[in-house]
């Protein structure tokens, strides 16, 4: 697969990642990876 943009965090962004309970921090993070490669219109 071909990764279609990268991810950078700003600061202000990671510390409100931090800021989430696990599950949630969990769940932003693996859809921002799966976005990364493939069109999936719910997500976005």
């Amino acid at each position: 697969m071909t990764e279609k943009f990268q991810v950078q965090f700003l600061e202000e962004a990671v510390e409100f990642l931090d800021n989430l309970d696990e599950k949630a921090r969990d769940k932003i993070i693996y859809n921002l990876q799966k976005a990364r490669f493939s069109n999936d219109r719910e997500l976005f």
